[in-house]
């Protein structure tokens, strides 16, 4: 591990990591007509994020884990993410000023 990162502090990034994957992915599978004002337009969000790097993966975005967990966004978690992409259970792409992190 990394300084004095623990499994368990990894394991919980990589739960909170699923649950705003979870939560993204449900409101997108949904019809938009079916959606409150707010979800719709984080629906018309997630359709704006897509491009061709991230066609047929799954992706989330800082904006999602704000949104969706209660982790903050410090140097311990991007440290947790460095690890994460060492290991090839995640992948950065950036593009056009969003870093997208897709699971692999």
């Amino acid at each position: 591990m990394k300084g004095r990162i623990t499994c368990d502090q990894i394991n919980a990034v990589v739960n909170n990591l699923n649950k705003a994957m979870m939560a993204k992915y449900k409101i997108r599978h949904q019809a938009p007509g079916s959606m409150n004002t707010a979800d719709r337009a984080l629906y018309y969000r997630y359709i704006k994020e897509e491009n061709k790097d991230t066609e047929g993966c799954y992706f989330i975005v800082e904006d999602d884990i704000k949104l969706f967990t209660s982790m903050k966004m410090d140097k311990r978690f991007h440290q947790i993410l460095i690890i994460l992409r060492h290991c090839q259970r995640l992948r950065e792409i950036r593009t056009s000023g969003i870093i997208r992190y897709v699971i692999c």
